[in-house]
């Protein structure tokens, strides 16, 4: 078969026969003739995903190497160079337990290692003092302002902080075991309406969820290194570190710290058992957990009780006894033991009297109480049904080109029609042009558009367009309030360290030039997508420790997985966190109420099962795609669950999102958002003037198998 014969051939497949024989590839050698192959084929897939494909910040968007091997996952390149991990080989019990290996959790045992009792600075001495002296018996008082007095109060001021922080860290573990015990209801929402929200002083629901999540990263921790692992924590001052670690990092270091042959077991033999081991000699601890008494000092007992936290992960591996016989010895002096629950009642009364030094506010998103947000304004929404059928054949066929070239011109020419789309001026001229629009299910004509300016139509207010069963065709939203709105831009920019990524665009393209310029994306997303499923694996034996006969297996994916991007730009996803945190909150709570109810609850369903409690930023989404001078063109995102939500911000005129098959031109403005069935509808956006980002938020479709099956790991006694 010739090359250009070959590429013909490639050329005529479906997308789903596109997909087949790349994936199949990807099981052959990285050799020559399958290289070559996937490289054609990597293009013929771009055009049914998302702007995804661009490479992360700073760089500009272009086409990953179908043969690279990224550090971590990255399935927003998967179409072009993924296969999917089939499990349906023989299992075979390897007797070496598996982690997801990254640095990340590397960088935590190195800290932890760091705090040893031969160091001059980080001595847990210190660290167990202020605890002891924090929660027993401090009495000093700190006045004057001499230089002997200021270093009195720095010093106490700095182990406050630490008895505080470890305090914190407790609470949060205990508050995930009493959630555990009363959650009988599905949703996290449903039971903080009907347990906390009465209470006196109850916590904003996003705060509550988060309390559980840190709750639930903490128990792990604590659960391969024991609690004195969360006070070495808090005197290196990395509590809100660990709390804002993403994906399973706080399980992979609980892996290792439980079974060091997992990882390079030097640090943890030499140094952190060690450093635990005398820990509790000095500070023997109790601590009531889900309704046990707990004797800290004990690791079989500690593994007993924190090991019934669950959290939607795998089990961990059992304690390495070689390891941990330092820790072996029983603890027999009860005199000696230091109670939590009453000791931190008297460091918070002391505290509230005036009488200790109350622990520095933290400075990390995960456990700060928020006031609430006031509940959604009333909304006028105008709801037009429409004569589209999504199911026609005429519009689910994408209509746009595989290839790259090819597509760039279709999209430049339907570009063209979409500009010259009627415009509707009034709410009542939109319901007449709609009114015949799509006689027979679908567009009377595949030229024809109508340009709707939101803004001016739909000022503070919100329009929803169904299908011709009555389901969602878009849903668009211009009431984000004034202040909110205003401060989007400036927002970003500040989050970005600056203006420079941004560009100022022309009104069009310069004369001679047919391909718009890459834009930049990041994408802070949860996958389930090429996971290696667990359907026939046997279910006694620990998942991490089979491996497939004749087969790479990827432990890193049995579990849903966040995104590379995640990892390398994790500063910059909690900057966009606590920035938008607001922003964010608005949009879920505006969703909640307008959104279908069935729809709602089915992406709800996935942000409320994600591993570790995590809890997703953009509810009832689970990813959030950030887009910066953004210009797509034609595709779907067929791995989009449902819906997909697009938020514009910035100083610009232009920039229409186009549903190509029901013929629409939203013209969206800073602070707009729209809500549309991105998997089946073919979309792009217009030419802009001046400087535009979107936040997009979406779901990935194959969180089914996971919130169904587990990815076919729900029989296994580890999870």
């Amino acid at each position: 078969m010739t090359p250009d014969f070959r590429t013909s051939v490639l050329l005529s497949l479906t997308n789903e026969e596109v997909a087949l024989v790349y994936e199949a590839l990807g099981h052959l050698e990285p050799a020559g003739e399958a290289v070559t192959l996937r490289k054609k084929l990597a293009p013929l897939l771009s055009n049914e995903v998302d702007s995804e494909d661009a490479l992360p910040l700073p760089k500009t968007a272009a086409s990953p190497s179908p043969d690279s091997s990224p550090s971590h996952p990255n399935p927003s390149a998967c179409a072009r160079n993924g296969t999917t991990l089939r499990s349906d080989g023989r299992w075979k019990a390897s007797g070496v337990f598996a982690r997801a290996s990254n640095t990340t959790s590397h960088s935590v045992i190195s800290a932890l290692a760091s705090a040893h009792y031969d160091s001059p600075l980080q001595s847990p001495t210190l660290w167990i003092d202020s605890v002891r002296n924090g929660l027993v018996n401090s009495r000093e008082t700190f006045e004057g302002n001499d230089l002997e007095s200021i270093i009195s109060r720095c010093q106490a001021l700095r182990e406050s902080d630490v008895a505080g922080q470890f305090l914190q860290m407790l609470a949060g573990i205990q508050l995930s075991f009493v959630y555990q015990d009363k959650h009988v209801t599905p949703s996290m929402t449903k039971f903080y309406h009907s347990h906390v929200r009465p209470l006196k002083n109850a916590p904003a629901l996003r705060t509550f969820q988060e309390w559980l999540a840190t709750g639930a990263k903490f128990g792990r921790i604590a659960a391969g290194g024991s609690v004195y692992t969360l006070l070495l924590l808090s005197g290196l001052g990395l509590r809100s570190v660990a709390g804002r670690v993403h994906g399973l990092v706080h399980s992979d270091v609980a892996t290792m710290l439980r079974s060091p042959q997992t990882a390079e077991p030097e640090l943890i033999l030499r140094r952190i058992i060690p450093t635990i081991a005398r820990m509790r000699e000095e500070l023997p601890l109790l601590i009531e957990i889900g309704g046990t008494l707990l004797d800290c000092t004990s690791f079989k007992e500690s593994d007993r009780v924190l090991g019934g936290l669950k959290t939607l992960e795998l089990q961990l591996p059992p304690r390495s006894s070689s390891a941990w016989q330092p820790c072996s010895p029983v603890f027999s002096e009860d005199g000696r033991y230091i109670s939590i629950s009453k000791a931190v009642s008297t460091y918070l009364n002391r505290s509230a009297a005036g009488t200790a030094f109350s622990p520095q506010p933290s400075q990390s998103a995960d456990i700060r109480p928020r006031p609430a947000l006031p509940d959604p304004m009333p909304l006028d929404v105008t709801i037009i049904k429409t004569r589209y059928s999504r199911f026609h054949t005429l519009n689910t066929c994408f209509p746009a080109r595989r290839d790259r070239q090819e597509n760039v011109a279709w999209t430049n020419l339907y570009h063209e029609k979409a500009e010259q789309g009627r415009s509707a001026q009034s709410v009542l001229g939109l319901r007449k042009l709609l009114q015949d629009f799509y006689p027979n299910g679908y567009k009377a004509s595949k030229d024809a558009y109508i340009r709707v300016p939101i803004a001016e139509i739909f000022a503070y207010s919100a329009l929803e367009l169904q299908n011709d069963d009555g389901s969602l065709m878009a849903f668009v939203c211009t009431a984000m309030p004034k202040g909110m709105k205003d401060l989007l831009f400036p927002s970003l920019i500040a989050c970005l360290d600056g203006p420079d990524l941004f560009t100022a665009r022309p009104s069009s393209l310069p004369a001679g030039e047919n391909t718009p310029p890459p834009f930049d994306c990041l994408h802070f997303s949860w996958y389930n997508r090429y996971t290696t499923k667990g359907n026939d694996a046997p279910s006694n034996v620990h998942p991490y420790e089979l491996h497939l006969r004749n087969s790479r297996t990827n432990t890193w994916q049995m579990l849903p997985y966040p995104s590379r991007d995640m990892a390398e730009y994790g500063q910059l996803f909690d900057r966009l966190t606590e920035a938008f945190r607001d922003v964010f909150a608005w949009i879920g709570s505006m969703l909640q109420v307008h959104l279908p109810e069935a729809e709602y609850e089915a992406l709800a369903q996935v942000a409320e099962s994600l591993p570790g409690n995590a809890v997703s930023a953009v509810e009832p989404f689970v990813s959030l795609v950030v887009n910066i001078n953004v210009r797509t063109e034609a595709h779907r995102d067929q791995f989009d669950k449902n819906l997909c939500l697009a938020l514009a911000i910035g100083d610009f005129s232009g920039g229409g999102l186009v549903l190509h098959e029901q013929g629409l031109v939203l013209e969206l403005q800073n602070g707009d958002f729209a809500v549309f069935r991105s998997s089946e509808t073919t979309h792009f956006n217009l030419n802009y003037v001046g400087r535009r980002a979107t936040f997009v938020m979406q779901t990935d479709a194959e969180f089914d198998k996971w919130t169904g099956e587990r990815n076919g790991w729900g029989h296994s006694d580890y999870l």
